[in-house]
């Protein structure tokens, strides 16, 4: 047990390192699903003003789109996370790291950026309360 926390402290630059790696690898696919999410936002609300719906009506549809892309964000992390898991796998063994680091830190990823997408989809609701 105090060996695994000495090889874990010991194997922390290699950790950080390879997620460092891994980050870079994939911030342009996170980038793209955000870009897609913030225009899908974006063409909901011009597509809500020119119909003239009831807000009541507007703030139901933008939540059913903001379920969409919270599933969409989710199903793509794990698509990403399992896409990467082999290698990520065979290369943690080596370093004797847990290969679940590098898809932790793509949840936290996809987090921070599900935040951004509710903070902006929170400021463009039609209704006030």
């Amino acid at each position: 047990m105090l060996d695994n926390i000495i090889l874990y402290f010991k194997n922390l630059p290699h950790t950080k390192r390879y997620v460092t790696e891994r980050l870079k690898q994939s911030w342009k696919s996170f980038l793209i699903v955000l870009a897609a999410c913030l225009i899908l936002i974006i063409a909901s609300e011009t597509l809500f003003s020119f119909s003239h719906l009831t807000d009541v009506k507007e703030v139901r549809w933008l939540f059913r789109i903001i379920v969409l892309i919270v599933f969409a964000v989710v199903m793509f992390t794990i698509y990403i996370s399992y896409h990467h898991y082999m290698n990520d796998f065979l290369v943690t063994k080596l370093f004797n790291i847990s290969a679940a680091t590098p898809v932790v830190i793509m949840s936290i990823l996809s987090f921070i950026m599900l935040v951004i997408l509710t903070m902006i989809s929170a400021l463009v609701k039609p209704v006030t309360f």
